[in-house]
């Protein structure tokens, strides 16, 4: 007698209830890093925001007083602000950041004092500076001009230097007052410094004429040359120039 037998083998695959995909419910986190909490600033500020997520961030959004500017969807999350055309005054920045599962983060409030446009009568102070040197270098000398926004006017000059005293030749007077102005331009024959290093060097007040309006990106500086104290031009020194608007 021969018995056959019949194995069937079963290749088994019910029952046991896989795992699913877990839904991401974590939401970014997100910050502004610059500019600093209660800064000052005008022109075109340069507004980042640092943010992270267990997944990935999608997208982070810069807002103004609550109102949406510009969206960045890579990182550096780096916005370009242009202050020049908004009135001074206190302005709030948050970032909002999102990731691929639409969670999403407000950042914490940072307040920017902005030095924007303003109309006259107002005063606007021109403060002028040297940020850096070669070393083992000291300033004798500058020249320059600046050039105002239609409306505006020089008043009063006033300087010092690492010494405590400016001289001023040529179409500046030694009285610091303005010698040589003929709109739109302020021209400096030559500002004689006695040793000066880096830092602020003059501050030029002027008057913004009634119904004239302005904002600090109006005013510039052309024509300059910087020279040591043996009258030699350094090539690679310049000047800066900040407008504050009151």
């Amino acid at each position: 007698m021969i018995l056959l037998t019949s194995l069937v083998l079963g290749c088994g695959g019910g029952g046991g209830g896989g795992g699913g995909t877990t839904a991401d419910t974590t939401p970014p986190t997100v910050s502004i890093s610059a500019p600093a909490n209660n800064a000052s600033a005008s022109g075109t500020v340069a507004v980042t925001a640092s943010a992270s997520d267990n997944v990935g961030v999608s997208k982070v959004e810069l807002y103004v007083n609550g109102s949406l500017q510009t969206t960045v969807t890579a990182s550096p999350y780096t916005f370009s602000w242009d202050t020049s055309s908004l009135t001074s005054g206190t302005y709030s920045l948050t970032a909002k950041a999102y990731d691929a599962a639409n969670n999403s983060t407000t950042s914490s409030a940072v307040s920017v004092a902005v030095n924007g446009a303003k109309t006259g009568p107002a005063t606007a102070t021109l403060t002028l500076s040297i940020p850096s040197l070669p070393a083992n270098t000291l300033v004798g000398g500058v020249i320059f001009n600046i050039t105002l926004p239609s409306g505006v006017s020089p008043a009063v000059l006033s300087g010092t230097d690492a010494s405590g005293s400016v001289t001023f030749t040529g179409s500046a007077s030694g009285s610091l007052s303005v010698a040589d102005y003929t709109a739109p331009q302020i021209s400096f024959g030559s500002v004689t410094l006695s040793g000066f290093g880096t830092g602020n060097f003059m501050t030029v007040n002027c008057t913004v004429g009634s119904g004239t309006a302005v904002s600090p990106s109006g005013f510039s500086l052309s024509g300059i040359q910087v020279f040591d104290t043996n009258g030699t031009q350094i090539p690679t020194a310049t000047i800066n120039m900040s407008v504050l608007l009151f």
